[in-house]
C-alpha cells in the first residue's frame, strides 16, 4: 500500500525528554533498568540523561549505546566468507555483536527493514509516544494542520499473488481513527472516478480512498472519464430488502450483491448499501437500515477495527444496538493470509458470497441452509 511506504525518521528523539522526566516520578535509571546511560550532574546536584539525536545500537554483551556508528574492528576485516573460516569461537561470537549492533544503528536511522536479520538481530527502542513515526508524516505533518494533502492507497484487501506483505489490512484502522481525516473506498471501477474527483474537491481537510489490484467488474464508466464529487459522508442503497440488510465497504460490496443473489434464490430478499464512507458515516442509513431490519452486517476487506468498529461505536453510543437489531461484523482474520489467488483468499478469510449468505442463515437460526450454501 502506498501509505505504507512512508520511510521511518531518519532522527527520532531523545528517549528521555525533559517534559518525560516532568511527568514520570521515577528516575532514570528506574525508566530503563539494565541500562547503563551515562549522566552528567547539574549544576544544582541532580543527575539528569545527556541528551541523545537519535535511537542508538547496542553491544549485546555490554549494553554500550552509541550516537555515532559503533566501533567495529572485525566486523571491518570481514569481505568474504572465507575470511570467517580460521576465526576462533570468541571472534565469532564478537563478530555476531558487532553485526547486530552494526545492523541496528543504521535500521534505527535510516528507517530499513530488518530484512534477513530476523532472528539474529533484536531491536529493543523506547520512544516518547508523541513522536509515533513514520506515521507522524500522516499525524501531525499533514492532520494536525488539515492540509488538503489526499492519499490515493493502491493495494487494498487481498492482493493475491502480492501475499501478506502487500496486503492492504490495516489502513482503515489507521486512517479512520485520525481526526480531521475523511476516508472512502469505491466498490467498483466508476466509484473510484467519482472519489478521486471528490477527493481532488476537498480543499479544507485531508482525504483517502483505497482501491484494490486488479480489474475493474466491468461496470459504465463516467461520461469522458471525469468522476462527479460526491456528497461527503453519504451512501446508497443498491437493493431494496427486508429483514436483513448488508452494509458492504469498498470492494465487499459486491460479495454483499453476489451473496443477496444467492440468498433471492432461496426465497430471502435482503438489503444491500454501499457506505461509500467510513469517515465520515452516513448516520442517516445506518439509523434507517438499523431500524427496519432485524439483522444488520457489516461487511469489509479490512482488519478488526476499520469500518465496521466504526458503525458499531456509532450505533451504540446512539442505542441502536439496545433494541432487538442483531449486528454482525465480518473482517478479515487476525493473521497473515498468504499468497494464493483472490478466490482461495476469500474464502480462507470466510468473505466470499457464499460465507456471506451462510452469515445471514445462522443469525436467522437456519443452520441448514447455511450448510447447503457452503457446500
Amino acid at each position: 500500500m502506498a501509505a505504507s511506504t512512508l520511510p521511518f525518521s531518519c532522527h527520532l528523539p531523545a528517549l528521555l525528554s525533559s517534559d518525560l522526566q516532568k511527568a514520570s516520578p521515577l528516575l532514570p535509571t528506574q525508566l530503563f533498568a539494565g541500562t547503563d546511560l551515562p549522566h552528567h550532574r547539574h549544576r544544582h546536584g541532580f543527575l539528569t540523561p545527556r541528551r541523545r539525536s537519535c535511537v542508538c545500537a547496542s553491544l549485546s554483551g555490554t549494553g554500550e549505546y552509541f550516537s555515532q556508528r559503533p566501533p567495529t574492528p572485525l566486523l571491518d576485516t570481514v569481505n568474504y566468507p572465507i575470511h570467517m573460516k580460521n576465526l576462533s569461537v570468541k571472534e565469532l561470537k564478537q563478530l555476531a555483536d558487532e553485526l547486530r549492533s552494526d545492523v541496528i544503528f543504521h535500521v534505527s536511522k535510516t528507517g530499513g527493514h530488518l530484512g534477513s536479520s530476523l532472528g539474529v538481530v533484536e531491536l529493543t527502542v523506547a520512544l516518547h509516544y508523541v513522536f509515533n513515526a513514520p506515521q507522524d508524516k500522516i499525524l501531525w505533518d499533514v492532520g494536525h494542520q488539515k492540509l488538503p494533502v489526499r492519499f490515493a492507497m493502491d493495494r487494498a484487501g487481498l492482493v493475491g499473488a502480492d501475499g501478506p506483505t502487500h496486503c492492504g489490512a490495516f489502513d482503515v484502522t489507521y486512517m479512520a481513527c485520525l481526526p480531521n481525516m475523511i476516508v472512502m473506498a469505491p466498490s467498483d471501477e466508476a466509484e473510484l472516478f467519482h472519489m478521486v474527483a471528490t477527493a481532488a474537491a476537498i480543499n479544507d481537510r485531508p482525504s483517502c480512498f483505497r482501491y484494490p489490484r486488479g480489474n475493474g467488474i466491468g461496470v459504465p464508466l463516467p461520461q469522458g472519464n471525469k468522476g462527479v464529487p460526491l456528497e461527503i459522508g453519504k451512501g446508497r442503497i443498491l437493493i431494496e430488502g427486508e429483514r436483513v440488510a448488508l452494509l458492504g465497504y469498498g470492494t465487499a460490496v459486491q460479495s454483499c450483491v453476489a451473496a443477496a443473489s444467492l440468498l433471492e434464490q432461496r426465497g430471502l430478499r435482503v438489503t444491500v448499501a454501499d457506505a461509500r464512507f467510513c469517515k465520515p458515516l452516513d448516520h442517516a442509513l445506518i439509523r434507517n437500515l438499523s431500524k427496519s431490519h432485524q439483522v444488520l452486517i457489516t461487511v469489509e476487506e479490512g482488519s478488526i477495527g476499520g469500518f465496521g468498529s466504526h458503525v458499531a461505536q456509532f450505533m451504540a453510543l446512539n442505542g441502536l444496538l439496545d433494541g432487538t437489531i442483531k449486528w454482525r461484523p465480518l473482517v478479515l482474520p487476525d493473521r497473515y493470509i498468504e499468497h494464493g489467488s483472490p478466490n482461495d483468499q476469500l474464502a480462507e478469510a470466510g468473505l466470499t458470497p457464499s460465507h456471506v449468505a451462510a452469515t445471514v442463515f445462522n443469525i436467522l437460526g437456519q443452520t441448514r441452509e447455511a450448510l447447503e450454501i457452503m457446500s
